[in-house]
């Protein structure tokens, strides 16, 4: 739990373009999925948000919040290009 809040603190401590950034982020990989449910994407995207926002709280609990903490996106590489495969 206090490796969530430091990474939430070091999000706040960012510049407002960052952290406006991040809310979009937010809101079309976390919110959005959930109108498209039961579909096999929307789980994956909610998946992947999911486990990336693990790694990063593990990564800032262990090094702090710092640039370390961008290897959490490793998860979204693969998905997108499973996502554009299963494009129509």
């Amino acid at each position: 739990m206090k490796s969530f809040m430091k990474f939430n603190q070091g999000v706040l401590r960012s510049p407002l373009h960052v952290r406006l950034w991040v809310m979009l982020l937010v809101l079309v990989n976390l919110i959005v999925p959930l109108f498209f449910l039961p579909g096999t994407e929307a789980q994956v995207v909610l998946a992947g948000f999911a486990a990336s926002g693990a790694l990063m709280t593990i990564l800032t609990g262990l090094t702090g919040f710092s640039r370390l903490v961008g290897i959490g996106h490793v998860f979204w590489i693969p998905m997108i290009g499973w996502l554009w495969g299963r494009l129509d």
